[in-house]
């Protein structure tokens, strides 16, 4: 009895661990690719503003 509660308490804590771990770093992750993405944006808009001044 007392290895059947044992299992089930690892498989519910190692259930909650992956899910906060898989929580944690897909957020990181997408923060990460949201930044790189928002540079890129900025660098092209204003490399596309300069271009566009130079031929005024």
């Amino acid at each position: 009895m007392s290895d059947l509660l044992s299992d089930l308490l690892f498989d519910l804590l190692s259930d909650l661990l992956f899910d906060l771990l898989f929580d944690l770093l897909s957020d990181l992750l997408f923060d990460l690719l949201f930044d790189l993405l928002s540079d890129r944006v900025s660098e092209y808009q204003g490399a596309s503003c300069h271009a566009t001044t130079e031929i005024a």
